[in-house]
């Protein structure tokens, strides 16, 4: 089977239900923007970020999975696109609390309204242990035909910092998007206890367009210190 797991914003910073409900079901995992962090970003399983910002494999991959978990997540138009051709193939479960989002922009085969982690741990007590090899190889097969597709490079950012990172990483991605980078992959590191986070990118653009991004990140993200690195990704 092609299974697949996407969360939004109703998930805790690395939730424990999630990350062993996602173990034991050997399923592929994506997050919307405001689902990043309910799973380590550099887990086997985690296939990247959903929608207009995201990543090119699970947003083909949606298109093609034959079964889709959503937890707490609204599917509004920057996630989906047009909506008459998002997931038709799939069976849709979908898990909120609020009832009103249940149905209300995708038809789902089961609703399912509850606590996001409530539900999971019920989901944890039904889900055999299972593995996905192959499918999940196709997520980095299409990680593979951007890089080789198009100029690509590795970025990483550095941000020392005490207060929230996430408003940063908007910014980020909005500066990105507006000097025409696309984000192929995003991994937050953050190690417990630190005020050190690392993002570290695998964008694709014209070298032109990387240098200039670069150049106006430091200002318009607003942080106190942000080092660049940038190595051509196919060398």
């Amino acid at each position: 089977r092609r299974d697949a797991l996407q969360t939004g914003r109703t998930m805790h910073r690395h939730d424990t239900a999630l990350v062993g409900t996602v173990k034991d079901a050997g399923l592929p995992f994506a997050s919307t923007l405001l689902g990043l962090g309910a799973m380590p970003t550099r887990h086997p399983l985690y296939v990247g970020l959903l929608g207009m910002h995201g990543n090119y494999g699970p947003n083909v991959k949606t298109n093609e999975c034959d079964l889709l978990v959503a937890i707490g997540m609204r599917f509004d138009d920057r996630v989906t696109g047009d909506l008459a051709k998002y997931a038709r193939q799939a069976t849709v479960i979908h898990v909120d609390i609020d009832a009103s989002e249940i149905d209300k922009n995708v038809p789902v085969d089961v609703g399912i309204v509850a606590d996001a982690k409530e539900a999971l741990a019920a989901m944890a007590e039904r889900v055999a242990t299972a593995s996905h090899d192959d499918w999940l190889a196709e997520f980095g097969q299409c990680i593979d035909e951007m890089l080789a597709s198009e100029s690509s490079f590795l970025l990483d950012v550095i941000v020392e910092r005490e207060e929230n990172v996430f408003p940063m990483l908007l910014r980020l991605i909005a500066v990105l998007g507006r000097h025409r980078v696309e984000i192929v992959s995003l991994s937050c590191i953050n190690p417990a206890g630190s005020t050190v986070y690392e993002h570290e990118l695998v964008v694709r653009a014209e070298a032109d367009h990387i240098r200039r991004a670069v150049k106006h990140m430091g200002a318009c993200v607003g942080v106190e210190r942000i080092d660049y690195r940038i190595e051509d990704a196919t060398t």
